[in-house]
């Protein structure tokens, strides 16, 4: 991974806005997986009694979703203010000017200990190594998958993507690892210098209510694995109350909520999924996830940003879509309709249709086929804010 971030920058922005490097965290690294775990352990933590901070990227629909408080979003005037008090900050410093990313972390960071959270989970946004979260010494870290996504920030092979992921492990600190290609997993356990807990050890899975998806039953463990391991830590309560604590903690995580995660909803009588599988690593669970489905061929609308993601997903998708839908996000990264057109493969001979207004998305598809929404996060979240902003009524699956 390139060098040109200099977590010292990020440090010194976190001693200016009073942002702690210790404190009752859990830091939450992985190709895929991360969000899941993390919306697992706030709604497990807050149903202990705990008073939970989270925090999350990229967001869905609002800048706000990613910085929350017992599920709540941080609001405009709150978040508004804490931005501007990290930039005043941030202009003050001498060098390279910090990220928005790492901006956003450090206000974060500051956010919750003003609020005086009981514990803070925190997602990492790329890699682990040298990301902006990973000046927190947390009390448990986890690494969810590893799998090929940023190979150009990353590296080209698994053993380096898992190297910079792993760079997130301190000392002493427990490590919950999820379910990943043995090379990545002795690779991590090759450079930790601390206790490896493997997640597929845990029992006694709660059943999830509303995060539906295959891969939840492989993010679900971890979540599971650093509760256990965080209560573990606590040495002031007893056996009964350590029973106590785990049931509830299992029956908040049973409750969590993550949206766009293989979300079914019924909008106007027409079945729409919406996933966020944008990346060759969530493949596997989009394809096991239709199959299950046993619908008829849909109606299926994707971007991508980047090739690679447009070049592992295409294929698939134009396999099992009667109708194709192309769409220009407004993203520095998104790829552009012409070339999402050349990863679809010349057998395709069904309708291609191309929009570069989500407004008109209605009028473009055709019969009563079901739709599935797939191949990035702000496609998934573009589409969910234009129906609740034309007033369209959700109503999930039973």
């Amino acid at each position: 991974m390139p060098e040109k971030w200099d977590l010292e920058r990020v440090r010194n922005l976190a001693r200016q806005m009073g942002a702690p490097f210790n404190r009752n965290y859990i830091h939450i690294g992985g190709t895929n997986g991360k969000g899941s775990v993390c919306a697992m352990l706030e709604s497990g933590f807050r149903a202990t009694g705990m008073k939970t901070g989270c925090y999350t990227s990229p967001h869905l629909i609002r800048w706000n979703e990613r910085i929350q408080i017992n599920g709540q979003s941080i609001g405009d005037e709150d978040f508004c203010a804490l931005l501007n008090e990290a930039l005043d900050f941030a202009d003050e410093m001498q060098g390279v000017p910090l990220s928005c990313f790492e901006i956003l972390t450090i206000a974060a960071l500051a956010y919750f200990v003003r609020e005086a959270t009981d514990i803070a989970i925190i997602e990492v946004g790329l890699g682990g190594r040298l990301d902006a979260t990973n000046i927190i010494t947390p009390k448990v870290a986890a690494i969810t998958t590893v799998g090929f996504d940023h190979e150009e920030v990353l590296g080209e092979t698994l053993e380096a993507i898992a190297a910079e992921k792993a760079g997130i492990a301190k000392a002493g600190v427990p490590l919950a690892l999820g379910d990943m290609p043995t090379i990545a997993l002795k690779k991590i356990q090759s450079m930790v210098n601390a206790p490896v807990i493997l997640a597929r050890d845990v029992s006694q899975m709660p059943q999830l209510k509303y995060l539906r998806g295959i891969e939840q039953t492989k993010n679900a463990p971890v979540a599971l694995a650093i509760a256990e391991s965080y209560l573990e830590q606590n040495h002031s309560i007893s056996a009964d109350q350590w029973a106590i604590w785990l049931e509830q903690f299992r029956v908040g995580m049973a409750e969590a909520r993550w949206p766009g995660r293989w979300e079914k909803q019924i909008i106007d009588s027409r079945t729409w999924i919406f996933d966020c599988t944008h990346n060759a690593c969530g493949l596997s669970f989009l394809r096991a996830n239709w199959e299950r489905e046993h619908l008829p061929p849909p109606v299926v609308i994707t971007a991508t940003l980047g090739i690679r993601r447009a070049q592992a997903l295409l294929p698939y998708l134009s396999s099992i879509a009667r109708q194709l839908v192309l769409v220009q996000l407004d993203e520095p990264r998104a790829l552009p309709i012409a070339q999402l057109r050349e990863f679809v493969p010349p057998s395709f001979r069904e309708k291609i249709i191309t929009v570069e207004n989500l407004n008109n998305l209605s009028a473009v598809i055709s019969g009563n086929a079901s739709v599935l929404v797939t191949g990035s996060i702000y496609l998934v979240g573009r589409i969910l804010e234009n129906f609740k902003n034309f007033g369209e009524s959700f109503l999930l699956e039973a």
